[in-house]
């Protein structure tokens, strides 16, 4: 196979380009994806270079996956396990788990998850009598903000939230935990104090690319020039300042527009073709982006011809809006359009409810993307936390979250005891069992945590039995009779039998993916899978159910459809009233936009509303200015005002001001 068959001379350039550090400015539907996983497949093919000598870095599992697919589909003889394409915090947890001891560390550190955050923060609190005026979500967010070298803007009680992340850091080390936070930061750190492990690492990975740069942080971009600059590593960063829309989770979009200022040598090579959108609607997007002052330059263009003209519609009220577009919707179903195709875009989540209304009310199958993920159900933090005990973690939290699950008539005095009992002696809780006659507790409760370990052990001891024998095949099946003795579901049971069906479904799943991660990382064990796990996020949605998308335009980056309905263009709207009040905000609410209308392949609305429900009742509204930035040869003007509802009802406002 040709590795530059198909590609674009400008795609070939990048793909080419060696020796020196390289900024490639992907616009939107330019194919970054086709050229880094080219520039990979090449640098091994073409380059001799050994898979194990390139990393390469991104935000997402599933954009980690699909890189990894995709160059195992050009060199079908690489295995997928040879390549090191991994989110930030992937990669930061294999470096951790090699040298955790250079920082302190156990190598078998358990990843907290934001609920066993949150459940620490709140017994610390409790613990140092923090007043109750102070929120745990608060504390949490100064302390992300601390590890992350961002600005937490806490004046007022500031000693309260350090006392409290101080005592949190304390805890971590003494439980051998981190969060998510740590993986970075502690990777860091483990950098900076031992030069002879960064050295290593600068000479494992000789070239390294990373995706997505706009979306990098202050500790991710530190992270990266330590383990390139002045040390001879081939970079390639890949982003598109138009598309930085993540500065609320400390993303900066200095990163890339200062990379040059940071490496004298950049070469800039801007993919700036569109693949993905129509010509009008290219051309409408670069109308508005080019009013911001903080980006690279680039002439984005597509040679695509549209078949539909951008429509911009005005609404009467929200409601008429969300009616007008599900009976648009009823029409493009009969243009050929199916339900997966099209998507509802709205600036935030408590936009929604009046489209999910009117779906319904018309019979048409709607997802919503974002929710509880997949990895954060009862069940399955339940299930990893049994098996982590089964596969000789012994971690407290694991204990903790399972010795009253189902209920074993514990109480919380006797886990109190116990705990001091554990403590005097140095000891896990899991290991603490062992000589728990020595302990002061009842009776009553002493057979019972002796019982629950009892029943852990046996099934460990078959878990350790199948592993040996067939290869941990039979696991799945272990597990399920192991919830039968204990009468798991029956946590359910007051939540009705879907419940516990459910339940049951998740857990299933569960093990699909521990024997899709065996498969993929060349007999991966189930130990190995439990410490990437917390990695792990999911929208909870099924990709293959044919129905309409609805969600924010935060959750749409990355993703593409043949129809985009952009709802509630107004002002204080989209813009949103927060942005208004920040600095640089509107330039960050015209790059969400310009993310938004990008997402169209074929047909993209634009609509609005007269009169809006919002918290103080029903207030008029005015047009959005980034429709006003669009030429009016570009967008088909429709009036929609149907008056469905009973106008007195709304506000007589001035119809002139929707005259734009």
């Amino acid at each position: 196979m040709d590795i530059l068959e198909n590609v674009s001379l400008v795609q070939r350039e990048a793909i080419l380009h060696r020796g020196s550090p390289l900024l490639l400015l992907a616009g939107a539907g330019s194919g970054k994806t086709l050229v880094i996983t080219k520039k990979i497949a090449y640098l091994i093919k073409e380059c001799e270079v050994p898979p194990e000598k390139i990393m390469a870095v991104t935000f997402t599992n599933k954009a980690a996956n699909e890189m990894k697919n995709r160059v195992c589909e050009l060199l079908p003889e690489i295995k997928p396990y040879r390549l090191f394409v991994k989110t930030f915090h992937s990669a930061c947890l294999r470096i951790l788990k090699e040298n955790a001891h250079y920082i302190g560390y156990k190598s078998d550190f358990i990843i907290l998850d934001e609920g066993d955050k949150l459940s620490i923060i709140k017994k610390l609190m409790k613990e140092n009598e923090v007043p109750k005026r102070i929120a745990p979500k608060g504390i949490i967010k100064f302390i992300s903000s601390i590890k992350n070298e961002l600005e937490d803007s806490i004046t007022y009680d500031r000693h309260i939230f350090e006392d409290i992340y101080n005592k949190y850091l304390e805890y971590e080390l003494k439980e051998n935990l981190m969060d998510f936070d740590d993986l970075i930061l502690y990777t860091i750190k483990l950098f900076e104090k031992e030069n002879s492990i960064l050295n290593y690492y600068r000479e494992r990975f000789k070239y390294i690319l990373v995706d997505e740069f706009q979306d990098t942080n202050p500790q991710q971009y530190k992270l990266i020039k330590l383990l390139t600059k002045d040390a001879g590593n081939d970079l390639t960063v890949v982003g598109d300042d138009d598309q930085s829309i993540y500065a609320f989770r400390g993303a900066t979009i200095v990163n890339i527009l200062n990379f040059e200022n940071d490496f004298p040598n950049t070469r800039i090579i801007r993919l700036e073709e569109n693949y993905r959108c129509p010509r009008d609607i290219v051309e409408a997007a670069l109308s508005v982006i080019k009013n911001n002052s903080q980006r690279h330059k680039k002439n984005v263009f597509s040679n695509k011809d549209g078949k539909y003209k951008i429509e911009n519609w005005i609404c009467y009220s929200d409601l008429d809006e969300a009616k007008e577009i599900v009976e648009e919707i009823e029409r493009l179903f009969d243009l050929g359009f199916e339900a997966k195709d099209i998507v509802i875009l709205f600036r935030t989540n408590s936009q929604s409810r009046v489209y999910e209304k009117e779906l319904l009310s018309h019979s048409i199958n709607y997802k919503i993307l974002g929710g509880v993920g997949f990895y954060e159900r009862i069940e399955i933090k339940d299930s990893l936390a049994f098996l982590r005990l089964m596969t000789g973690f012994k971690d407290n939290f694991s204990f903790r979250r399972t010795i009253n699950t189902p209920p074993r008539s514990i109480g919380e005095k006797s886990l109190s005891n116990f705990e001091d009992f554990a403590n005097s002696r140095g000891l896990s809780l899991y290991d603490a069992i062992d000589y728990i006659e020595e302990s002061s507790l009842s009776k009553k409760a002493l057979n019972n945590i002796k019982s629950y370990k009892s029943i852990i052990e046996n099934y460990s001891n078959k878990i350790k039995e199948d592993t040996k024998i067939n290869g941990g095949n039979n696991i799945e099946e272990i597990f399920f009779n192991f919830l039968k003795d204990i009468d798991y579901f029956s946590i359910f049971k007051s939540d009705g039998e879907i419940r516990m069906a459910t339940a049951n479904d998740n857990i299933k799943e569960l093990f699909r993916a521990y024997y899709d991660y065996r498969d993929n990382e060349n007999n991966g064990s189930i130990n190995m899978f439990l410490e990437e796990i917390s990695l792990y996020r999911d929208a909870s949605n099924k990709e293959n159910i044919d129905a309409i998308t609805l969600m924010t335009v935060h959750n749409a980056k990355g993703l593409e459809f043949e129809v985009v309905f952009m709802t509630g263009m107004e002002h204080s709207v989209f813009p949103h009233y927060f942005a208004l009040e920040d600095e640089n905000g509107i330039e960050e609410e015209r790059r969400l936009f310009y993310v938004a209308i990008t997402r169209a392949k074929n047909k993209l609305y634009l609509t609005y509303s007269k009169r809006r429900r919002v918290n103080t009742g029903i207030a008029e509204q005015i047009p959005s200015a980034f429709l006003i930035e669009i030429p009016k040869h570009l967008i088909d003007i429709k009036e929609k005002n149907s008056y469905r509802y009973n106008s007195n009802n709304y506000i007589e406002i001035d119809e002139d001001a929707f005259d734009y």
